[in-house]
């Protein structure tokens, strides 16, 4: 997914860099920092996960389920058989009941809700979409889902469920504090889940508008095997994390020259004026040390990109026809690669997925360029869905494969230009050195509904 790092956050907030508090509680013992080693980013927030023998995913066609409520199925592609399925192993199953190990009850899958695959484990992260940290949000008049200033946002607590890779022995093995709000990245090491909590609170602006502020932002660890969870530190609320290794976690600050006002925050043109003399910090914060450390900073005049793969960070700037890397450990930099389409797509084991900036915001380019790690040579994919304008879609990684949806099964709407109506997608496996080199060898996946998902 492509990450710009110029964004539309209309009220961020100028803070100091990153920070462990030394007043971090801890609600199982001592020493948590110091146990976070070999961090490593899950998820970002999607309803779709892999393991090494499949890709699992939640269809997006709710259904009526028997216990007179809605719900959503889990779906399962299997690698071996390049079959999809529902995720369920009882026989004659109609996957209409949420005692279906596929379904999920629309109550379980908040709008915040992802899926990750992790040790073994299939977990449903299940929670409420972050509004925190410095967004607005608009409303219609009276639809306003805070009935006073100051009120949390979350209604319900947040919670981790854990199964089988087959869906069996589904529990909720966890629920967080109720009142706080968590946000969508999470992070593993060893027996350790850890998860950004923090507090969300709104301020009307006017009769349309509510401000959501959040405070009391931490990093929190979760043991799996007792279930116990501490906190490992305070967090600054301004502070994009971006990834992690050993007991570090990589994020980016947007540094203005000014304390913002709340009339410049609130106006969008006073913002984006603002915005285009400010600059992006990228750092890395040390977890047992407390201490952040500046690696490099861009000016915002132009959009950045980034990605992170293991101790290394990639930067591109529009324009700039670069992609810089950095060693998160060593602190150099030198240039990666050169190429006009530098657009930082996504890092994969051995790869890193490049496109097209595009004029004007219109991209007319959808084919992908993978610049190898280890060397940084270039191979220039031009391979693109074929029904419709689009990019093809990484979906899942394997040694040697990726899972990829390289089309739709889509027509050209006969009335509105330019749009297209989608029946399913297409899935298939590839070789990863055909992709890289445009050869349209797929494995094709024989899928049982429209591969479309949540």
């Amino acid at each position: 997914m492509k990450k710009l790092v110029v964004t539309l956050c209309l009220l961020t907030v100028l803070l100091s860099f990153a920070g462990c508090g030394e007043n971090s509680s801890k609600q199982d013992g001592t020493g948590a920092a110091e146990k976070a080693k070999d961090l490593t980013m899950i998820t970002q927030g999607r309803l779709r996960c892999t393991s090494d023998q499949g890709y699992y995913y939640i269809g997006e066609d709710s259904i009526a389920l028997k216990e007179n409520t809605f719900g959503f199925r889990m779906m399962y592609v299997d690698y071996e058989t390049q079959k999809e399925i529902f995720l369920c192993n009882r026989p004659g199953c109609e996957h209409d009941s949420e005692e279906c190990p596929a379904v999920f009850s629309d109550t379980d899958l908040k709008m915040g809700s992802s899926l990750l695959f992790y040790n073994g484990y299939l977990y449903l992260f299940s929670h409420d979409q972050d509004l925190g940290g410095g967004s607005m949000t608009d409303h219609s008049a009276g639809s306003n889902p805070m009935e006073d200033d100051g009120a949390s946002f979350t209604a319900d607590s947040a919670c981790l469920y854990r199964m089988n890779p087959d869906g069996t022995d589904r529990k909720k093995v966890f629920t967080f504090d109720e009142g706080l709000s968590l946000e969508d990245q999470v992070f593993a090491s060893g027996d350790t889940l850890y998860f950004i909590t923090k507090k969300v609170t709104s301020e009307k602006v006017n009769n349309q508008t509510t401000y959501y502020a959040s405070s009391q932002r931490k990093l929190v660890a979760v043991n799996t095997e007792d279930w116990k969870s501490s906190t490992i530190c305070e967090l600054d609320t301004d502070v994009n994390v971006i990834g992690a290794f050993d007991n570090q976690l990589v994020f980016y600050q947007t540094i203005f020259d000014h304390k913002m006002s709340r009339e410049e925050m609130l106006d969008d043109n006073q913002y984006l004026d603002a915005l285009n003399k400010s600059y992006n910090s990228y750092g890395v914060l040390d977890l047992a040390e407390g201490k952040s450390e500046e690696v490099a900073k861009l000016s915002n005049k132009k959009i950045n990109t980034y990605a992170v793969k293991g101790k290394k960070l990639y930067l591109s700037t529009e324009g700039k026809g670069k992609i810089e890397e950095i060693d998160l450990v060593s602190k150099e930099k030198k240039t990666f690669a050169e190429t006009a389409d530098s657009c930082i797509d996504q890092a994969y084991d051995n790869v890193l997925s490049c496109s097209s900036w595009g004029k004007n915001g219109e991209i007319s380019d959808n084919s992908r360029l993978y610049i190898h790690l280890n060397d940084g040579s270039i191979e220039k994919s031009k391979m693109q869905m074929k029904s419709m304008e689009g990019a093809i879609e990484i979906l899942g990684e394997r040694k040697d494969q990726f899972l990829v949806l390289y089309d739709y099964d889509a027509k050209k709407d006969p009335v509105y230009e330019g749009q297209y109506n989608i029946n399913g997608a297409k899935y298939a496996l590839i070789n990863k050195e055909d992709l890289y080199k445009g050869n349209e060898n797929y494995h094709t996946i024989k899928l049982i509904s429209s591969g479309l998902g949540l």
